[in-house]
């Protein structure tokens, strides 16, 4: 297979590139059409959709919560980071709270992770420039279970990959030739990345230390910083005027923290969740904290103060055990979250993809191909490891690196191919 693709003219290969692209694209469509809920009152929105809902009915961003008691109460949030809300409410402004708003996000959706496969294979050509290997990685993100399941889930998964992998490019741009138009747009995109999630601020600093690593200039450093920060500004100077305290971008800090440091906390953010343990803490602090314009902040404070306690009291588990679930969980297997990682596709698809994952991840390291990409590539895992560590862990937060994972598992596979294949091209002299 890599000789027939280093025989290919550029059109020839230009085609077959637009083709995956185009496969890609149809099995998320076909996935939209025949797995995609868009009824209004069965569709999961998550967080983003609800609030969004909230400000249609309040016109101010808001959740709603019922007690008990039947008491409801209304008040202020910043909850969540407030990129898809706002989405989310610019879709209902235009079409209603109806199956029309769904299925346009469904459509962009399907849209930007179709733009994922582009931006996978156009990121493998530039840092192996090798044909077989840009072509296996974006089949396999192009038909990769997960991949093609996130357009329907209404996550916003999409939208912050493909910021994250346009960063990625931005930083490539600045190692090898800095410049003041890539440093204002890496900035921006980091921003704006942030503004759908949350951690993607470490990611995002990451990529900008390691720049300003390769190219020495701290002026261009401090202008992509200032940059991210004034499109996050804005908003958190709402947060500011409106909960009266500082919240950059999401006001969740509390239970995220709990949510990983907790006596009932293994590692799994899912478990806690899906057990009905945040249930059941919620309703006890529903029952001490006042039902008033400062409850979320006063929940996630209640929720701050139990982690920091299991932190003080209960060190190894906070700094040992807790962290070496978390890391077996995220970078292995999460059992914890069945649903999704014991269905037999989704096992099909992670084995042979795992196991090529290490086998190419070794292989660079023993040849020595530390190009600057390779060493983004680290940097985003490390940067994402120490989320990992300070968070609890989602199957569907992988998602995070798989795109750069599949890279890695892609030059495994051909470079066993080029083994295998009699007259191929090695994995050591990729075509240039």
């Amino acid at each position: 297979m890599t000789s027939l693709l280093d025989d290919l003219s550029r059109r020839q290969f230009a085609v077959l590139f637009a083709a995956i692209v185009a496969l890609g694209f149809a099995v998320r469509a076909l996935a939209g059409i025949f797995l995609g809920d868009i009824d209004p009152r069965s569709a999961t929105l998550w967080e983003y959709g609800e609030i969004a809902r909230n400000m249609l009915e309040h016109e101010r961003m808001v959740r709603v919560v019922t007690f008990s008691d039947g008491e409801t109460l209304v008040y202020p949030t910043a909850y969540m980071p407030p990129g898809h809300v706002y989405l989310w409410y610019l879709l209902f402004s235009i079409f209603g709270n109806t199956s029309q708003a769904i299925s346009a996000m469904l459509a962009i959706n399907i849209l930007l992770s179709t733009v994922l496969v582009f931006l996978v294979g156009i990121i493998a050509q530039r840092v192996f420039n090798w044909r077989a290997v840009t072509i296996l990685s974006m089949l396999l993100i192009g038909l990769y279970p997960t991949f093609v399941y996130s357009v329907i889930t209404y996550h916003a998964i999409q939208i912050y990959l493909v910021l994250l992998l346009l960063g990625f490019w931005l930083t490539l741009d600045l190692m090898e030739k800095p410049r003041l138009r890539t440093t204002v747009l890496l900035g921006v995109v980091g921003g704006l990345a942030a503004f759908w999630r949350v951690e993607y601020i470490v990611l995002f600093a990451g990529l900008m230390v390691l720049a300003w690593v390769r190219h020495r200039q701290i002026s261009l450093f401090a202008i992509g910083v200032l940059c991210s920060a004034l499109v996050i500004l804005p908003w958190t100077a709402r947060n500011y005027v409106v909960l009266d305290r500082f919240v950059p971008v999401a006001n969740s800090t509390g239970y995220n923290l709990w949510k990983g440091f907790s006596s009932e906390a293994n590692g799994s953010g899912d478990w806690i969740e899906s057990s009905g343990l945040k249930t059941a803490k919620d309703s006890e602090f529903y029952e001490i904290l006042p039902h008033d314009e400062d409850f979320e902040s006063n929940l996630q404070a209640a929720y701050l103060d139990e982690a920091l306690e299991f932190i003080r009291d209960e060190p190894v588990q906070a700094f040992i055990e807790l962290p070496a679930k978390k890391l077996v969980l995220f970078w292995i297997f999460d059992f914890y979250d069945p649903a999704i990682t014991l269905q037999p596709v989704y096992l099909a698809a992670f084995v042979p993809t795992f196991i090529l994952t290490v086998a190419g991840i070794v292989l660079v390291i023993r040849r020595r191909l530390l190009s600057d990409g390779v060493q983004a590539m680290f940097v985003i895992f490390v940067a994402q490891t120490i989320v990992t560590l300070g968070y609890a862990v989602h199957a569907r937060y992988r998602l995070n690196v798989e795109p750069f994972l599949f890279i890695f598992a892609a030059y495994a596979a051909a470079d066993l191919l080029s083994r295998i294949l009699p007259d191929r091209v090695h994995a050591q002299r990729p075509r240039r």
